[in-house]
Protein backbone atom coordinates (compact mmCIF):
# COMPACT_ATOMS: atom_id res chain seq x y z
CA UNK A 1 0.00 0.00 0.00
CA UNK A 2 2.80 2.40 0.91
CA UNK A 3 4.57 1.58 -2.36
CA UNK A 4 1.35 2.26 -4.29
CA UNK A 5 0.91 5.57 -2.47
CA UNK A 6 4.48 6.57 -3.26
CA UNK A 7 3.99 5.73 -6.92
CA UNK A 8 0.74 7.69 -6.97
CA UNK A 9 2.39 10.71 -5.32
CA UNK A 10 5.37 10.54 -7.69
CA UNK A 11 3.08 10.27 -10.71
CA UNK A 12 1.04 13.24 -9.48
CA UNK A 13 4.18 15.34 -9.01
CA UNK A 14 5.43 14.40 -12.46
CA UNK A 15 2.06 15.20 -14.03
CA UNK A 16 2.00 18.62 -12.39
CA UNK A 17 5.50 19.51 -13.58
CA UNK A 18 4.85 18.00 -17.00
CA UNK A 19 1.62 20.01 -17.22
CA UNK A 20 3.47 23.23 -16.40
CA UNK A 21 6.19 22.30 -18.87
CA UNK A 22 3.68 21.52 -21.60
CA UNK A 23 1.81 24.78 -20.99
CA UNK A 24 5.14 26.54 -21.42
CA UNK A 25 5.86 24.39 -24.48
CA UNK A 26 2.46 25.33 -25.86
CA UNK A 27 3.35 28.98 -25.29
CA UNK A 28 6.65 28.44 -27.09
CA UNK A 29 5.00 26.88 -30.15
CA UNK A 30 2.28 29.54 -30.15
CA UNK A 31 4.95 32.26 -30.17
CA UNK A 32 6.82 30.50 -32.99
CA UNK A 33 3.56 30.33 -34.97
CA UNK A 34 2.97 34.03 -34.29
CA UNK A 35 6.50 35.04 -35.34
CA UNK A 36 7.10 32.70 -38.28
CA UNK A 37 3.75 31.14 -39.29
CA UNK A 38 4.21 28.36 -41.86
CA UNK A 39 6.79 30.13 -44.04
CA UNK A 40 10.30 29.29 -45.16
CA UNK A 41 12.03 30.04 -41.84
CA UNK A 42 9.65 27.85 -39.86
CA UNK A 43 9.96 25.02 -42.39
CA UNK A 44 13.78 25.16 -42.29
CA UNK A 45 13.81 25.20 -38.46
CA UNK A 46 11.34 22.31 -38.30
CA UNK A 47 13.67 20.11 -40.35
CA UNK A 48 16.83 21.34 -38.58
CA UNK A 49 15.25 20.63 -35.21
CA UNK A 50 14.35 17.14 -36.40
CA UNK A 51 18.07 16.58 -36.96
CA UNK A 52 19.46 18.18 -33.78
CA UNK A 53 16.81 18.83 -31.14
CA UNK A 54 15.23 15.42 -31.59
CA UNK A 55 18.64 13.74 -31.53
CA UNK A 56 19.36 15.53 -28.25
CA UNK A 57 16.07 14.28 -26.81
CA UNK A 58 16.72 10.75 -28.05
CA UNK A 59 20.20 10.61 -26.54
CA UNK A 60 18.76 11.85 -23.25
CA UNK A 61 16.05 9.18 -23.31
CA UNK A 62 18.35 6.35 -24.40
CA UNK A 63 20.95 7.09 -21.72
CA UNK A 64 18.40 7.57 -18.94
CA UNK A 65 16.61 4.35 -19.93
CA UNK A 66 19.68 2.06 -19.92
CA UNK A 67 21.35 3.89 -17.02
CA UNK A 68 18.74 2.85 -14.43
CA UNK A 69 19.01 -0.97 -14.83
CA UNK A 70 22.82 -0.76 -14.89
CA UNK A 71 22.89 1.46 -11.79
CA UNK A 72 20.64 -1.12 -10.13
CA UNK A 73 23.22 -3.82 -10.95
CA UNK A 74 26.11 -1.69 -9.68
CA UNK A 75 24.36 -1.11 -6.36
CA UNK A 76 23.49 -4.81 -5.92
CA UNK A 77 26.85 -6.24 -7.03
CA UNK A 78 29.36 -3.55 -5.95
CA UNK A 79 27.59 -1.63 -3.22
CA UNK A 80 26.29 1.85 -2.56
CA UNK A 81 29.66 3.62 -2.77
CA UNK A 82 30.34 2.61 -6.37
CA UNK A 83 27.23 4.39 -7.68
CA UNK A 84 28.99 7.76 -7.81
CA UNK A 85 32.02 6.38 -9.63
CA UNK A 86 29.81 4.65 -12.20
CA UNK A 87 27.67 7.78 -12.69
CA UNK A 88 30.77 9.98 -13.11
CA UNK A 89 32.22 7.56 -15.63
CA UNK A 90 28.97 7.62 -17.61
CA UNK A 91 29.03 11.43 -17.64
CA UNK A 92 32.54 11.50 -19.13
CA UNK A 93 32.04 8.63 -21.59
CA UNK A 94 28.71 9.80 -22.98
CA UNK A 95 30.04 13.38 -23.09
CA UNK A 96 32.94 12.25 -25.31
CA UNK A 97 30.58 10.33 -27.58
CA UNK A 98 28.25 13.32 -27.81
CA UNK A 99 31.17 15.65 -28.57
CA UNK A 100 32.22 13.39 -31.44
CA UNK A 101 28.67 13.34 -32.81
CA UNK A 102 28.51 17.14 -32.53
CA UNK A 103 31.74 17.64 -34.50
CA UNK A 104 30.63 15.18 -37.18
CA UNK A 105 27.20 16.82 -37.28
CA UNK A 106 28.75 20.21 -38.00
CA UNK A 107 31.01 18.83 -40.70
CA UNK A 108 28.34 16.75 -42.42
CA UNK A 109 25.44 19.20 -41.92
CA UNK A 110 24.73 19.38 -45.70
CA UNK A 111 24.30 15.61 -45.85
CA UNK A 112 22.09 15.60 -42.74
CA UNK A 113 19.97 18.33 -44.29
CA UNK A 114 19.78 16.25 -47.49
CA UNK A 115 18.42 13.29 -45.51
CA UNK A 116 15.79 15.32 -43.66
CA UNK A 117 14.97 18.19 -46.01
CA UNK A 118 16.27 17.04 -49.37
CA UNK A 119 13.15 18.04 -51.28
CA UNK A 120 13.36 21.68 -50.19
CA UNK A 121 14.00 24.50 -52.63
CA UNK A 122 17.66 25.69 -52.61
CA UNK A 123 17.07 28.77 -50.43
CA UNK A 124 15.24 26.80 -47.72
CA UNK A 125 17.79 23.99 -47.94
CA UNK A 126 20.71 26.39 -47.39
CA UNK A 127 18.98 27.92 -44.35
CA UNK A 128 18.42 24.42 -42.93
CA UNK A 129 22.16 23.67 -43.10
CA UNK A 130 23.03 26.88 -41.23
CA UNK A 131 20.46 26.17 -38.52
CA UNK A 132 21.74 22.60 -38.04
CA UNK A 133 25.27 23.88 -37.45
CA UNK A 134 24.08 26.39 -34.86
CA UNK A 135 21.90 23.89 -32.96
CA UNK A 136 24.02 20.71 -33.06
CA UNK A 137 26.07 21.45 -29.85
CA UNK A 138 22.89 20.79 -27.85
CA UNK A 139 23.74 17.08 -28.21
CA UNK A 140 26.73 17.46 -25.84
CA UNK A 141 24.61 18.85 -23.02
CA UNK A 142 21.79 16.39 -23.75
CA UNK A 143 24.12 13.52 -22.77
CA UNK A 144 24.57 15.14 -19.36
CA UNK A 145 20.83 15.61 -19.00
CA UNK A 146 20.35 11.90 -19.70
CA UNK A 147 22.77 10.79 -16.96
CA UNK A 148 21.43 13.23 -14.36
CA UNK A 149 17.83 12.32 -15.20
CA UNK A 150 18.54 8.60 -14.81
CA UNK A 151 20.34 9.18 -11.49
CA UNK A 152 17.45 11.25 -10.11
CA UNK A 153 14.79 8.76 -11.23
CA UNK A 154 16.78 5.88 -9.72
CA UNK A 155 16.84 7.73 -6.41
CA UNK A 156 13.08 8.38 -6.64
CA UNK A 157 13.56 12.14 -7.15
CA UNK A 158 10.86 12.22 -9.81
CA UNK A 159 9.78 15.83 -9.25
CA UNK A 160 13.23 17.22 -10.09
CA UNK A 161 13.56 14.98 -13.15
CA UNK A 162 10.01 15.79 -14.24
CA UNK A 163 10.62 19.54 -14.09
CA UNK A 164 13.51 19.37 -16.57
CA UNK A 165 11.47 20.87 -19.42
CA UNK A 166 10.84 24.10 -17.48
CA UNK A 167 14.26 25.73 -17.95
CA UNK A 168 14.35 24.68 -21.62
CA UNK A 169 11.00 26.27 -22.39
CA UNK A 170 11.81 29.33 -20.29
CA UNK A 171 14.86 30.07 -22.47
CA UNK A 172 12.82 29.68 -25.66
CA UNK A 173 10.00 31.92 -24.41
CA UNK A 174 12.33 34.66 -23.20
CA UNK A 175 14.02 34.70 -26.59
CA UNK A 176 10.79 34.66 -28.61
CA UNK A 177 9.22 37.46 -26.56
CA UNK A 178 12.18 39.84 -26.30
CA UNK A 179 14.81 39.02 -28.92
CA UNK A 180 13.14 37.23 -31.85
CA UNK A 181 12.32 40.49 -33.72
CA UNK A 182 16.07 41.29 -33.76
CA UNK A 183 17.75 37.92 -34.38
CA UNK A 184 15.03 35.91 -36.13
CA UNK A 185 15.17 32.18 -36.69
CA UNK A 186 18.95 31.98 -36.08
CA UNK A 187 18.35 32.99 -32.49
CA UNK A 188 15.77 30.20 -32.11
CA UNK A 189 18.50 27.68 -33.06
CA UNK A 190 20.88 29.21 -30.51
CA UNK A 191 18.12 29.21 -27.87
CA UNK A 192 17.73 25.45 -28.40
CA UNK A 193 21.36 25.01 -27.25
CA UNK A 194 21.13 27.42 -24.33
CA UNK A 195 17.90 25.73 -23.24
CA UNK A 196 19.65 22.37 -22.83
CA UNK A 197 22.50 24.10 -20.97
CA UNK A 198 19.86 25.51 -18.62
CA UNK A 199 18.56 21.96 -18.07
CA UNK A 200 22.05 20.80 -17.00
CA UNK A 201 22.39 23.73 -14.60
CA UNK A 202 18.97 22.86 -13.16
CA UNK A 203 19.57 19.11 -12.76
CA UNK A 204 23.13 19.16 -11.40
CA UNK A 205 22.29 20.71 -7.97
CA UNK A 206 19.34 18.33 -7.59
CA UNK A 207 21.61 15.37 -8.36
CA UNK A 208 24.07 16.57 -5.67
CA UNK A 209 21.20 16.82 -3.19
CA UNK A 210 20.30 13.21 -4.07
CA UNK A 211 23.81 12.07 -3.13
CA UNK A 212 25.81 12.37 -6.35
CA UNK A 213 29.46 13.35 -6.02
CA UNK A 214 31.58 13.83 -9.13
CA UNK A 215 34.60 11.54 -9.28
CA UNK A 216 37.65 11.71 -11.54
CA UNK A 217 36.58 8.59 -13.39
CA UNK A 218 37.13 7.91 -17.08
CA UNK A 219 37.27 4.16 -17.54
CA UNK A 220 36.67 2.88 -21.07
CA UNK A 221 36.87 -0.72 -19.78
CA UNK A 222 34.16 -0.40 -17.12
CA UNK A 223 31.89 -3.40 -17.97
CA UNK A 224 28.76 -1.70 -16.56
CA UNK A 225 29.31 1.48 -18.58
CA UNK A 226 30.15 -0.49 -21.72
CA UNK A 227 27.01 -2.56 -21.34
CA UNK A 228 24.86 0.55 -20.76
CA UNK A 229 26.25 2.26 -23.88
CA UNK A 230 25.87 -0.86 -26.02
CA UNK A 231 22.30 -1.28 -24.76
CA UNK A 232 21.64 2.40 -25.49
CA UNK A 233 22.25 1.92 -29.22
CA UNK A 234 19.21 -0.29 -29.91
CA UNK A 235 17.26 1.65 -27.27
CA UNK A 236 18.06 4.83 -29.17
CA UNK A 237 16.38 3.37 -32.24
CA UNK A 238 13.43 1.77 -30.48
CA UNK A 239 12.48 4.81 -28.36
CA UNK A 240 12.95 7.11 -31.34
CA UNK A 241 10.62 5.28 -33.71
CA UNK A 242 7.94 7.97 -33.65
CA UNK A 243 10.59 10.61 -34.17
CA UNK A 244 12.15 8.67 -37.04
CA UNK A 245 8.69 8.30 -38.56
CA UNK A 246 8.11 12.01 -38.07
CA UNK A 247 11.42 12.84 -39.77
CA UNK A 248 10.49 10.63 -42.73
CA UNK A 249 7.11 12.34 -42.92
CA UNK A 250 8.74 15.77 -42.88
CA UNK A 251 11.20 14.72 -45.59
CA UNK A 252 8.35 13.70 -47.88
CA UNK A 253 6.38 16.81 -46.87
CA UNK A 254 9.26 19.04 -48.04
CA UNK A 255 8.21 18.13 -51.56
CA UNK A 256 4.74 19.53 -50.86
CA UNK A 257 6.04 23.02 -49.97
CA UNK A 258 7.18 24.92 -46.87
CA UNK A 259 3.66 25.25 -45.48
CA UNK A 260 3.10 21.47 -45.54
CA UNK A 261 6.20 20.83 -43.41
CA UNK A 262 5.21 23.45 -40.86
CA UNK A 263 1.57 22.36 -40.65
CA UNK A 264 2.55 18.74 -40.14
CA UNK A 265 4.94 19.78 -37.36
CA UNK A 266 2.32 21.90 -35.56
CA UNK A 267 -0.16 19.00 -35.71
CA UNK A 268 2.40 16.55 -34.31
CA UNK A 269 3.32 18.92 -31.46
CA UNK A 270 -0.33 19.26 -30.42
CA UNK A 271 -0.94 15.53 -30.64
CA UNK A 272 2.02 14.72 -28.40
CA UNK A 273 0.86 17.15 -25.72
CA UNK A 274 -1.00 14.40 -23.83
CA UNK A 275 1.90 11.99 -24.29
CA UNK A 276 4.29 14.46 -22.74
CA UNK A 277 2.08 15.25 -19.75
CA UNK A 278 0.62 11.94 -18.61
CA UNK A 279 2.26 9.03 -20.42
CA UNK A 280 5.83 10.18 -19.84
CA UNK A 281 5.00 10.53 -16.14
CA UNK A 282 3.55 7.01 -15.96
CA UNK A 283 6.50 5.38 -17.74
CA UNK A 284 9.09 7.32 -15.72
CA UNK A 285 7.52 6.29 -12.41
CA UNK A 286 6.88 2.62 -13.22
CA UNK A 287 10.28 1.93 -14.77
CA UNK A 288 12.48 1.80 -11.60
CA UNK A 289 10.16 -0.49 -9.54
CA UNK A 290 9.40 -2.65 -12.57
CA UNK A 291 13.10 -2.94 -13.40
CA UNK A 292 13.81 -3.92 -9.79
CA UNK A 293 11.00 -6.51 -9.77
CA UNK A 294 12.26 -8.24 -12.92
CA UNK A 295 15.90 -7.98 -11.75
CA UNK A 296 14.88 -9.89 -8.61
CA UNK A 297 12.95 -12.45 -10.73
CA UNK A 298 9.62 -11.30 -9.26
CA UNK A 299 7.75 -11.63 -12.54
CA UNK A 300 4.33 -11.53 -10.89
CA UNK A 301 4.95 -8.06 -9.43
CA UNK A 302 6.54 -6.91 -12.68
CA UNK A 303 3.47 -7.99 -14.66
CA UNK A 304 1.15 -6.32 -12.15
CA UNK A 305 2.99 -3.00 -12.56
CA UNK A 306 2.86 -3.41 -16.34
CA UNK A 307 -0.86 -4.25 -16.24
CA UNK A 308 -1.67 -1.13 -14.27
CA UNK A 309 0.46 1.04 -16.55
CA UNK A 310 -1.16 -0.23 -19.77
CA UNK A 311 -4.66 0.28 -18.37
CA UNK A 312 -3.72 3.78 -17.23
CA UNK A 313 -2.49 4.49 -20.75
CA UNK A 314 -5.78 3.31 -22.28
CA UNK A 315 -7.73 5.30 -19.70
CA UNK A 316 -5.99 8.51 -20.82
CA UNK A 317 -5.21 8.05 -24.52
CA UNK A 318 -8.56 6.74 -25.81
CA UNK A 319 -10.58 9.83 -24.77
CA UNK A 320 -7.67 12.08 -25.77
CA UNK A 321 -7.66 10.58 -29.27
CA UNK A 322 -11.42 10.94 -29.67
CA UNK A 323 -11.33 14.47 -28.29
CA UNK A 324 -8.54 15.48 -30.69
CA UNK A 325 -10.53 14.13 -33.65
CA UNK A 326 -13.75 15.95 -32.68
CA UNK A 327 -12.22 19.24 -31.52
CA UNK A 328 -9.19 19.48 -33.84
CA UNK A 329 -10.20 22.72 -35.57
CA UNK A 330 -10.96 24.81 -32.46
CA UNK A 331 -7.85 23.44 -30.73
CA UNK A 332 -5.59 24.52 -33.61
CA UNK A 333 -7.40 27.83 -34.01
CA UNK A 334 -7.06 28.74 -30.34
CA UNK A 335 -3.47 27.51 -30.16
CA UNK A 336 -1.97 29.10 -33.25
CA UNK A 337 -4.26 31.29 -35.36
CA UNK A 338 -2.75 34.73 -34.88
CA UNK A 339 0.05 36.79 -36.41
CA UNK A 340 1.65 34.94 -39.32
CA UNK A 341 -0.52 31.83 -38.83
CA UNK A 342 -3.55 32.20 -41.12
CA UNK A 343 -7.06 30.55 -41.22
CA UNK A 344 -6.04 28.31 -44.14
CA UNK A 345 -3.16 27.05 -41.99
CA UNK A 346 -5.68 26.21 -39.25
CA UNK A 347 -7.85 24.11 -41.59
CA UNK A 348 -4.90 22.15 -43.02
CA UNK A 349 -3.24 21.62 -39.62
CA UNK A 350 -6.53 20.43 -38.08
CA UNK A 351 -6.92 17.86 -40.86
CA UNK A 352 -3.44 16.49 -40.16
CA UNK A 353 -4.12 16.50 -36.40
CA UNK A 354 -7.21 14.29 -36.83
CA UNK A 355 -5.13 11.77 -38.76
CA UNK A 356 -2.30 11.92 -36.23
CA UNK A 357 -4.61 11.46 -33.24
CA UNK A 358 -4.79 7.66 -33.36
CA UNK A 359 -0.99 7.38 -33.04
CA UNK A 360 -1.33 8.47 -29.42
CA UNK A 361 -2.68 5.09 -28.26
CA UNK A 362 -0.12 2.94 -30.05
CA UNK A 363 2.83 5.16 -29.22
CA UNK A 364 1.93 5.33 -25.53
CA UNK A 365 1.56 1.56 -25.26
CA UNK A 366 4.88 1.14 -27.07
CA UNK A 367 6.54 3.40 -24.49
CA UNK A 368 5.27 1.24 -21.62
CA UNK A 369 6.10 -2.09 -23.28
CA UNK A 370 9.58 -0.90 -24.22
CA UNK A 371 10.22 -0.33 -20.51
CA UNK A 372 9.16 -3.93 -19.83
CA UNK A 373 11.64 -5.22 -22.42
CA UNK A 374 14.43 -3.07 -20.98
CA UNK A 375 13.57 -4.29 -17.47
CA UNK A 376 14.23 -7.88 -18.57
CA UNK A 377 17.46 -6.75 -20.31
CA UNK A 378 16.04 -7.29 -23.80
CA UNK A 379 16.81 -4.38 -26.12
CA UNK A 380 16.96 -6.42 -29.33
CA UNK A 381 13.25 -7.19 -29.66
CA UNK A 382 12.11 -3.54 -29.46
CA UNK A 383 14.92 -2.71 -31.89
CA UNK A 384 13.72 -5.22 -34.51
CA UNK A 385 10.09 -4.21 -34.06
CA UNK A 386 11.18 -0.60 -34.44
CA UNK A 387 12.81 -1.41 -37.77
CA UNK A 388 9.57 -3.05 -38.94
CA UNK A 389 7.67 0.03 -37.80
CA UNK A 390 9.89 2.39 -39.80
CA UNK A 391 9.88 0.23 -42.94
CA UNK A 392 6.09 -0.08 -42.81
CA UNK A 393 5.67 3.65 -42.26
CA UNK A 394 8.02 4.58 -45.12
CA UNK A 395 6.24 2.17 -47.48
CA UNK A 396 2.82 3.58 -46.62
CA UNK A 397 4.15 7.15 -46.88
CA UNK A 398 5.47 6.62 -50.39
CA UNK A 399 2.14 5.14 -51.46
CA UNK A 400 -0.10 7.87 -50.04
CA UNK A 401 1.91 11.11 -50.13
CA UNK A 402 1.00 12.10 -53.69
CA UNK A 403 -2.68 11.25 -53.24
CA UNK A 404 -3.55 12.42 -49.72
CA UNK A 405 -0.77 14.90 -48.85
CA UNK A 406 -0.02 15.55 -45.18
CA UNK A 407 -3.21 13.72 -44.10
CA UNK A 408 -1.87 10.55 -45.68
CA UNK A 409 1.53 11.01 -44.04
CA UNK A 410 -0.07 11.42 -40.61
CA UNK A 411 -2.34 8.40 -41.08
CA UNK A 412 0.65 6.23 -42.07
CA UNK A 413 2.32 6.93 -38.72
CA UNK A 414 -0.86 5.97 -36.86
CA UNK A 415 -1.24 2.67 -38.73
CA UNK A 416 2.42 1.57 -38.47
CA UNK A 417 2.64 2.50 -34.77
CA UNK A 418 -0.52 0.52 -33.97
CA UNK A 419 0.86 -2.57 -35.70
CA UNK A 420 4.13 -2.19 -33.79
CA UNK A 421 2.21 -2.14 -30.48
CA UNK A 422 0.51 -5.44 -31.37
CA UNK A 423 3.86 -6.99 -32.25
CA UNK A 424 5.33 -5.91 -28.91
CA UNK A 425 2.48 -7.60 -27.05
CA UNK A 426 2.87 -10.78 -29.10
CA UNK A 427 6.61 -11.22 -28.56
CA UNK A 428 6.46 -10.15 -24.91
CA UNK A 429 3.91 -12.88 -24.22
CA UNK A 430 6.32 -15.42 -25.73
CA UNK A 431 9.07 -14.17 -23.40
CA UNK A 432 7.35 -13.81 -20.00
CA UNK A 433 4.14 -15.81 -20.39
CA UNK A 434 0.53 -14.75 -19.88
CA UNK A 435 -0.04 -10.98 -19.88
CA UNK A 436 -3.70 -10.82 -18.91
CA UNK A 437 -4.83 -10.09 -22.47
CA UNK A 438 -8.53 -10.41 -21.64
CA UNK A 439 -8.27 -7.69 -19.01
CA UNK A 440 -6.66 -5.40 -21.60
CA UNK A 441 -9.42 -6.11 -24.12
CA UNK A 442 -12.12 -5.41 -21.52
CA UNK A 443 -10.40 -2.14 -20.59
CA UNK A 444 -10.12 -1.19 -24.29
CA UNK A 445 -13.81 -1.94 -24.95
CA UNK A 446 -15.00 0.04 -21.93
CA UNK A 447 -12.82 3.06 -22.72
CA UNK A 448 -13.98 3.02 -26.35
CA UNK A 449 -17.64 2.91 -25.32
CA UNK A 450 -17.29 5.71 -22.78
CA UNK A 451 -15.05 7.68 -25.15
CA UNK A 452 -17.57 7.46 -28.01
CA UNK A 453 -20.35 8.90 -25.82
CA UNK A 454 -17.96 11.59 -24.63
CA UNK A 455 -17.07 12.48 -28.24
CA UNK A 456 -20.74 12.91 -29.18
CA UNK A 457 -21.21 15.14 -26.13
CA UNK A 458 -18.26 17.34 -27.18
CA UNK A 459 -19.59 17.70 -30.72
CA UNK A 460 -23.16 18.54 -29.67
CA UNK A 461 -22.12 21.09 -27.05
CA UNK A 462 -19.03 22.94 -28.28
CA UNK A 463 -19.95 23.82 -31.86
CA UNK A 464 -23.49 25.19 -31.23
CA UNK A 465 -22.19 27.27 -28.31
CA UNK A 466 -19.26 28.46 -30.45
CA UNK A 467 -21.76 29.83 -32.98
CA UNK A 468 -23.47 31.76 -30.19
CA UNK A 469 -20.15 33.32 -29.15
CA UNK A 470 -19.32 34.26 -32.74
CA UNK A 471 -22.71 35.92 -33.12
CA UNK A 472 -22.32 38.23 -30.13
CA UNK A 473 -18.55 38.83 -29.79
CA UNK A 474 -16.27 40.73 -32.20
CA UNK A 475 -13.36 38.99 -33.90
CA UNK A 476 -10.06 39.22 -32.05
CA UNK A 477 -8.59 38.43 -28.66
CA UNK A 478 -11.89 38.62 -26.77
CA UNK A 479 -13.50 35.99 -28.98
CA UNK A 480 -10.40 33.75 -28.77
CA UNK A 481 -10.40 33.91 -24.97
CA UNK A 482 -14.14 33.14 -24.91
CA UNK A 483 -13.59 30.13 -27.17
CA UNK A 484 -10.75 28.96 -24.93
CA UNK A 485 -13.01 29.22 -21.87
CA UNK A 486 -15.76 27.32 -23.69
CA UNK A 487 -13.28 24.63 -24.81
CA UNK A 488 -11.95 24.13 -21.28
CA UNK A 489 -15.49 23.95 -19.87
CA UNK A 490 -16.61 21.40 -22.46
CA UNK A 491 -13.46 19.30 -21.92
CA UNK A 492 -13.96 19.37 -18.14
CA UNK A 493 -17.62 18.28 -18.45
CA UNK A 494 -16.61 15.62 -20.96
CA UNK A 495 -13.96 14.26 -18.57
CA UNK A 496 -16.53 14.03 -15.76
CA UNK A 497 -18.96 12.28 -18.10
CA UNK A 498 -16.24 9.87 -19.27
CA UNK A 499 -15.22 8.99 -15.71
CA UNK A 500 -18.85 8.52 -14.64
CA UNK A 501 -19.54 6.17 -17.55
CA UNK A 502 -16.44 4.12 -16.77
CA UNK A 503 -17.52 3.86 -13.13
CA UNK A 504 -20.89 2.39 -14.08
CA UNK A 505 -19.23 0.18 -16.69
CA UNK A 506 -17.16 -1.32 -13.86
CA UNK A 507 -13.71 -0.06 -14.84
CA UNK A 508 -11.80 -1.32 -11.81
CA UNK A 509 -9.18 1.44 -11.58
CA UNK A 510 -11.87 4.15 -11.68
CA UNK A 511 -13.97 2.36 -9.04
CA UNK A 512 -10.91 1.94 -6.83
CA UNK A 513 -10.17 5.64 -7.16
CA UNK A 514 -13.75 6.60 -6.20
CA UNK A 515 -13.68 4.25 -3.22
CA UNK A 516 -10.36 5.73 -2.10
CA UNK A 517 -11.80 9.26 -2.26
CA UNK A 518 -14.82 8.13 -0.24
CA UNK A 519 -12.55 6.48 2.33
CA UNK A 520 -10.43 9.61 2.71
CA UNK A 521 -13.55 11.75 3.08
CA UNK A 522 -15.08 9.49 5.73
CA UNK A 523 -11.83 9.36 7.75
CA UNK A 524 -11.07 13.06 7.94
Amino acid sequence: MDNAKNIAKSTFALVIFALIGKVMGFGRESLIAYRFGTGMEKAAWTVAQSSTGLMSALITEAIATTFIPQLQKVEIQLGEKEKNRYTSNMLFLTGLIALTITILGGIFAPYIAKLTGGRFKPETFALTIRLIRIAVPSIIFASMVGVFTGFLQFNRKFAAAGAVSLPLNAVYILYLVFLAPHFGIYGVALASVLGVVAQVLFLAPNAFKAGFRLKAALNFKDPYAKEAILLAIPVLVSVSINNINTIVNKYLATGLGNAAVSRLDYANKLNLLILGIFIAAITAVIFPPMSKAFAEDDFLLGKQIMNGAVKAVLLITIPSTIGMIVLAKPVVEIAFQRGAFQPEDTIATAGALRCYAAVLVGLSINNVLNRVYYSIQDTKTPFYIGIVNVVLNVGLNIIVVNYFGIKGLATSVSVSTGIAALLRFYFLRKKIGQLGTRSYLRALLKTLMAGAVMGVFCYLTFFPLEQVLMRYLPLGGTLTLAKLGLLLLVVLCAAVLYGTLLYFLGFREVKDFVEYIKYKKDNK
